[in-house]
């Protein structure tokens, strides 16, 4: 086709389209060699397809993890060569000043050694920049000496490590967007080092098979979540929203109910030390991080000490109320009564 400014496009992958390509029998073989089951598979060809979608409805990242030399890489690249276009950053890259200057026009967003963590930025600043990008949302991007912008990226978040990924927040919204892969067979000294080779020589009938993986993630209207994606989102879940796991382990969520701000903290504390977990919040932070976990709770201070309701709502006494001050209480939750006493009952 001769060029014309009336047939302008943004990416270019680097092979021909082919309308009939010959099936891809070295990816197809290689994706056996994972050893993973069919339900996987799907899902992996939902997710490849949707790689390629420039929307951003489902609002989905996607996490590989697994042993070192378990085809990761592999993947990675035939991803990004799928798209036509791929930047790399760590977790603080989300949060540095020109850390996402680089996106900037790319289908893919790789990131590398997520078992690290941030080291520099709070978990949650770079929780909100990862929702912002899934959900499509505007950032603000700072530039080296030119005008800063705000725009939506269009990369699609693909991250990587050795083990599962969690990030604290107590919102769940982060892991309702996450999908990982579990990788479990390293061909550590058994790698093939000529497979990238042949596997673009593939590549028109590798893009066939991803298309295919879109139109059946489109007619679907979700991913199809194989099993053990299901069981890493609940232990990445209990990771993540230590919270969540507390307010369903010792709490009624109940309009009709209230109990002592104060007292809810120091249940929340016993819980942790029960858990051989860290406390890392004061009591402040764990009642703005409880109201971000519930919204619907309100925090109200009582006209007494001696007060048995407000609102209508019965406050749960606890052994450790305190009568010495005028109280503050949560309206909406209460402990459950066997977490009411000061040694708990496990």
């Amino acid at each position: 086709m001769p060029k014309t400014p009336r047939l302008f496009y943004q990416y270019q992958a680097p092979f021909e389209y082919a309308a009939q390509p010959e099936p891809p029998a070295v990816w197809l073989s290689f994706l056996d060699s994972l050893d993973q089951k069919d339900d996987w598979r799907l899902q992996f060809q939902q997710m490849m397809g949707y790689l390629l979608w420039l929307g951003y409805d489902l609002q989905k990242f996607f996490h590989f993890f697994g042993p070192p030399r378990a085809g990761k890489g592999i993947i990675v690249q035939v991803a990004s060569d799928m798209g036509g276009g791929a930047c790399t950053i760590t977790l603080d890259g989300f949060c540095d000043s020109f850390g996402l200057e680089k996106a900037v026009g790319q289908r893919l967003i790789l990131v590398g050694e997520t078992e690290k963590g941030p080291t520099k930025y709070p978990a949650a600043a770079v929780v909100g920049a990862i929702k912002a990008i899934t959900g499509g949302g505007e950032v603000e991007l700072n530039r080296k000496h030119i005008k800063n912008i705000s725009l939506r990226l269009p990369g699609k978040i693909v991250m990587q490590g050795n083990s599962p990924f969690t990030l604290a927040d107590n919102s769940g919204a982060l892991m309702a967007r996450c999908i990982p892969f579990r990788l479990t067979k390293s061909f550590v000294g058994k790698e093939d080092l000529t497979l990238g080779e042949k596997l673009r020589r593939e590549y028109p009938g590798i893009f066939a098979w991803c298309l295919e993986g879109l139109r059946d993630l489109h007619g679907a209207g979700r991913f199809t979540l194989c099993e053990s994606t299901q069981s890493e989102l609940e232990q990445s879940r209990d990771l993540a929203t230590p919270l969540q796991t507390f307010i369903e382990d010792c709490c009624n969520v109940d309009t009709a109910t209230a109990a002592h701000c104060t007292s809810l903290f120091r249940i929340f504390e016993q819980w942790l030390e029960d858990q051989d977990a860290p406390l890392t919040w004061n009591d402040k932070q764990f009642g703005n991080e409880l109201r971000t976990a519930i919204p619907a709770i309100e925090r109200r201070r009582l006209s007494n000490n001696k007060d048995a309701h407000y609102n209508g709502a019965m406050i749960v006494k606890t052994d450790f109320d305190c009568d010495s001050a005028r109280p503050w209480v949560y309206v909406g939750i209460a402990p459950k009564p066997q977490h009411c006493k000061v040694a708990f009952n496990y």
